[in-house]
């Protein structure tokens, strides 16, 4: 789900830290968005095709946006004492796990949802990504703006997953 408004600006910042940056899409369009938004590569696979593409991997953390069946894929293909971090469940709420490599590996898996900052910690974090957007180390990737009355359309490309960034609605008409 790296191709997404959240999973493309995770990217970005993974690669502005020096991070080597593995990212999944669904095309090979999103692909190439991926490439030019700082990952190092990145792996066009269905949740089915998941484990095997990105076998050789053996990723350290691993943000996952989509939950269903693409979270037990990137469990299987995560590092001992890897982390993998569960944000979204826009492929589905339930997920199926193998649990032996999750403790024989020691891998922890954790959610966030960030509804749990303190409004210090949000202020900070705020500031701090404002700083790297001015400073040019974190992008976030526009695929497209829509005006508040084409709603429904915007809602249409999450929905059909053509979107690669954010959409941004207009709520004023330009002066």
């Amino acid at each position: 789900g790296a191709a997404g408004g959240v999973g493309s600006t995770i990217v970005s910042l993974a690669h502005s830290l020096g991070a080597t940056v593995w990212g999944q899409c669904g095309s090979a369009d999103k692909r190439t968005a991926l490439l030019d938004q700082g990952a190092d590569e990145a792996v066009v696979a269905s949740a089915q095709d998941l484990a095997d593409a990105a076998r050789d991997l053996s990723p350290t953390a691993v943000t996952d946006p989509l939950g269903g069946p693409f979270t037990g894929a990137a469990l299987s293909v995560l590092a001992p004492d890897g982390r993998l971090v569960v944000f979204g469940t826009s492929a589905g709420s339930e997920a199926t796990l193998q649990l032996q490599p999750v403790y024989r590996k020691s891998q922890r898996i954790m959610g966030y949802g960030g509804g749990r900052l303190s409004d210090q910690k949000r202020r900070e974090d705020m500031t701090e990504a404002l700083s790297a957007l001015s400073d040019g180390r974190l992008r976030i990737r526009i695929d497209r703006t829509f005006p508040l009355e084409r709603v429904n359309e915007a809602f249409a490309a999450l929905s059909d997953r053509s979107v690669v960034g954010k959409i941004l609605l207009e709520l004023d008409p330009p002066a």
